[in-house]
């Protein structure tokens, strides 16, 4: 049983069965869709619209006036009730949204993903429990300028119950998302991070009623979603419920420290799996429970291998982590701690320019064509900066390994692994498969 056999089986209502970890990870998983075809109402749309009713809620006409005089003790009156924007304005129906045949490679643009968000979909859009939520204020912010990248995507939900629930995009394979992800290793705040917060913000905007919000997200889109929470003020704080991270990174910060996060940490979730790499990186981790994965190495990651019991609407639950997936863990905190902040960025940039010297804009494209971009990215690799190149090729190795490494029969890179003298995938965190 996975978060699709859930979806196909769970049909209590939310009154019934209320709101868990897998609804939470299903609304995750469903950031990785593109809205912005015109279907779903967008932040740009929706923030359009709110500051033209902001405007007209401003303008000293006799009746705007006549109406702060008669209501000014009732809230529904309210300045911030007046500029807010109604479900019709900001929502539509799943059906509406995800289910257009004919769209499918543009709203689920990742071919290996795209049969499993299909069936997703399909399940949801039939389905007693989920079939009334709605989705709505999508966002898409891509920048590839070195330095300043960001790859950032979000979408709320709103639940039959009046609860809306913010969900936030993990890394997509473009070499953008990941060198964002990286710079979590550097970079006191990411362009991510920044837009999460300014996110949260404008839905408590556009709601304009004290909602209760819940933030959800995978992989980087959790590490947002702590952040968010932990950030915004304290009056939006009080509305938010809970906050879901699956597998999300941790921080290099003193995040956890200060009294935005101590506010929200016990509303906070964190769910990784049993062999995680991407949820224990970084010395600042936020308590977490573990799920048991039927995927092995780097799959882990993925939420489709992660069991549930249906019938405790749950995920299945392991004892702790593993030694390997902690030992690697620890191994790679104590290698970014070994390094100064400008020696780690120039380690990071260096690596990502072996992978951009194949021509190739993400890792899909290399994996697909190894033969002729390894090659390549070897000659790279020894063409990089001296003064820190034993660093960079280990770190290229390790992350070779971790994203190619467990796949090595669908990719057929076993031959070209061994030849090079690296140690690729020898005694790394690939390990034999």
């Amino acid at each position: 049983m996975n978060i699709l056999t859930y979806a196909q089986t769970m049909l209590e209502p939310f009154d019934a069965v209320p709101f868990n970890d897998v609804d939470a990870s299903i609304l995750a998983q469903l950031s990785y869709a593109q809205l912005d075809d015109g279907c779903v109402p967008t932040l740009e749309v929706t923030r359009a619209l709110y500051e033209y009713k902001c405007a007209q809620a401003t303008r000293r006409t006799p009746a705007n006036l006549w109406s702060a005089l008669l209501h000014r003790d009732d809230p529904a009156y309210s300045f911030d009730a007046r500029a807010a924007l109604s479900d019709e304005e900001r929502f539509v129906s799943l059906t509406e949204a995800f289910w257009r045949r004919e769209d499918f490679e543009t709203i689920f643009p990742t071919d290996v993903t795209r049969d499993m968000m299909v069936d997703l979909v399909a399940a949801l859009t039939s389905s007693p429990r989920f079939r009334d939520v709605r989705v709505g204020e999508f966002t898409y912010e891509f920048n590839d300028e070195r330095h300043n990248d960001k790859q950032f995507a979000a979408m709320t939900f709103l639940l039959p119950n009046g609860t809306e629930v913010l969900s936030f995009r993990g890394t997509e394979s473009s070499f953008v998302g990941w060198r964002e992800d990286f710079e979590l290793a550097y970079e006191k705040v990411i362009p991510s991070q920044t837009a999460a917060v300014e996110y949260v913000k404008e839905m408590a905007r556009h709601a304009g009623v004290s909602r209760e919000l819940i933030l959800a997200g995978h992989s980087k889109g959790g590490n947002t979603a702590v952040y968010a929470a932990s950030v915004v003020p304290e009056d939006i704080q009080k509305h938010i419920a809970h906050v879901y991270t699956f597998d999300g990174p941790g921080f290099i910060t003193d995040l956890l420290e200060t009294p935005g996060y101590q506010r929200i940490a016990e509303r906070i979730t964190k769910l990784i799996p049993q062999d995680s790499f991407v949820g224990l990186m970084f010395k600042g981790r936020e308590p977490y429970s573990v799920v048991h994965s039927s995927a092995s190495g780097f799959n882990e990651h993925f939420m489709y291998h992660w069991d549930v019991d249906v019938a405790s609407a749950c995920f299945v639950p392991e004892e702790s982590v593993t030694s390997t997936a902690l030992n690697i863990a620890d191994s790679y905190v104590q290698w970014t701690d070994s390094l100064d902040i400008p020696t780690r960025r120039k380690v990071i940039d260096s690596m990502f320019a072996i992978f951009e010297s194949t021509g190739y804009s993400s890792f899909a494209e290399i994996s697909s064509n190894m033969s002729t971009a390894g090659p390549v990215m070897w000659q790279a690799a020894y063409g990089a900066d001296p003064a820190v190149r034993d660093v960079v090729i280990t770190a290229f190795r390790d992350l070779f390994s971790l994203i190619f490494g467990f796949n090595r029969s669908l990719l057929q890179v076993e031959g070209f692994l061994s030849r090079l003298p690296f140690g690729f995938g020898q005694s790394s965190q690939g390990g034999e498969q």
